[in-house]
């Protein structure tokens, strides 16, 4: 199987079963995990979570998400966000010291990437571009290339369109995992060296974080009413995926730009797990090396998932990429 999906109050949940949003994240976490992981305990985990992405994998591309505690397949194949986070996986693995056959990521990225071109959600495009991104450092392919080029000007397309003075972003409204749009763009610069990706990534990123810094310290966007132009922004409940993701972002820009303020938000997102947040409590728990699901208005949401926990493994390990 994969990892457990939930886990209310730290009790696994056998019987909310697995997807392939959240294997796909631990498949990449694994591969990026040599300095906190043995690599026998990486490769035994890699092999495992290959095998659950394996079954989830329609022969026409697409990919099936939900799984039963006993592994029957829930849902139809299609091509919604964890097509995306699929392929992101496979480019992480296609590159990693894990791979014993790189052909694995190649086919999943061709596969798909007549769905994900005709997707509708931006973020499953952005997840399927940090893939290629990542696959093509190192591994050339026109194919893989031109549809990587595509995608960026698919997401260049929407942000000319809807950004204005005072909303520099993608959509009419920010929700969850919003860092992982600019993210994309800034690693689609990093294999292209093209300059309206990294202008707009820059952009993107910068007003986001601007909109969630509230009182010096990380306040993600809420679920509980995003954020609208021209609205109030929903301050709770805040996810864990959307601080890790903005970690990442921030790590990324760094990276590529040589800014420090994207390694000094970085650090702030990242502090908001510890309990730098508008309730000053801890979401990570030291204890236990679990995650809460969230900040919510009375505190903190006492669920254990396991979007949550590799959201924040991915953000720590984030820190130390090259």
């Amino acid at each position: 199987m994969g990892i457990i999906q939930f886990a209310p109050r730290a009790i696994p949940d056998v019987t909310s079963g697995y997807t392939t949003d959240d294997v796909a994240r631990a498949l990449v976490l694994v591969c990026r995990a040599s300095g906190i992981m043995d690599r026998s305990e990486r490769m035994a985990l890699a092999r495992k979570y290959v095998a659950f992405l394996d079954k989830m994998r329609g022969p026409d591309g697409r990919w099936s998400n939900e799984t039963s505690e006993t592994g029957s397949v829930s849902d139809s194949p299609s091509n919604r966000d964890h097509l995306g986070r699929a392929a992101w996986a496979a480019g992480a693995y296609a590159v990693s010291d894990l791979c014993s056959d790189p052909r694995w990521g190649h086919n999943i990225l061709k596969a798909g990437l007549q769905w994900i071109l005709d997707a509708t959600s931006p973020r499953a495009k952005a997840y399927f571009l940090l893939g290629i991104s990542e696959l093509l450092k190192t591994k050339p392919d026109s194919q893989l290339r031109d549809g990587a080029t595509k995608l960026a000007n698919q997401l260049l397309g929407w942000y000319e369109a809807v950004s204005r003075p005072g909303w520099k972003w993608f959509e009419e409204s920010l929700t969850y995992d919003n860092a992982r749009l600019p993210e994309s763009l800034a690693a689609h610069h990093e294999i292209s060296g093209d300059s309206a990706c990294l202008k707009v990534a820059s952009e993107s990123l910068d007003f986001l974080m601007s909109v969630q810094t509230v009182d010096g310290v990380f306040a993600p966007v809420g679920n509980k009413g995003w954020y609208r132009v021209g609205g109030d922004r929903a301050l709770y409940d805040q996810q864990p995926v959307d601080a890790g993701a903005t970690v990442e972002a921030c790590n990324r820009l760094y990276r590529v730009t040589g800014e420090t303020r994207y390694r000094n938000w970085a650090s702030l997102a990242l502090s908001w797990y510890s309990g730098s947040n508008l309730k000053r409590l801890a979401v990570y728990d030291s204890r236990t090396g679990g995650c809460y699901d969230g900040l919510i208005e009375e505190g903190v949401n006492l669920n254990l998932g396991a979007e949550s926990i590799l959201s924040y493994l991915l953000a720590i390990t984030s820190f130390s990429r090259d």
